[in-house]
């Protein structure tokens, strides 16, 4: 059991629709290409898997991009709060630019195991 764990996952940006910030990660187990229901199912599986060998009042980060997919925001929360975590602080970072927010930033969760 861990008392805490940091994640990065895949952020299913599509083979051809990367962006930026992932435009040359490459993933030898992943396309990176699976349909959103499916890719949110997979994300709550995961994260419950790492809330089961986390000790109880353990900690863990998840750090997800903000995707956007036609004209509509997709926020990691929405899967999050699905799992069995408890969300404690979750923030946005601005991505490529110093003019102000982007949509498309990185979304850092706080998330904690009850006792």
């Amino acid at each position: 059991m861990f008392d805490i764990g940091v994640t990065s996952p895949p952020y299913n940006k599509r083979d051809g629709n990367k962006g930026w910030l992932v435009d040359k990660v490459s993933y030898s187990n992943s396309k990176d290409n699976t349909s959103e229901g499916k890719y949110q199912e997979e994300q709550i599986l995961v994260l419950n898997e790492i809330y089961r060998i986390t000790k109880p009042g353990g900690s863990f980060f998840y750090n997800h991009k903000i995707r956007r997919k036609k004209g509509v925001s997709i926020y990691p929360l929405e899967w999050l709060l699905k799992s069995d975590w408890s969300v404690k602080h979750s923030g946005c970072g601005v991505s490529g630019s110093t003019s102000g927010f982007q949509p498309e930033g990185l979304s850092s969760t706080l998330c904690t195991r009850s006792r």
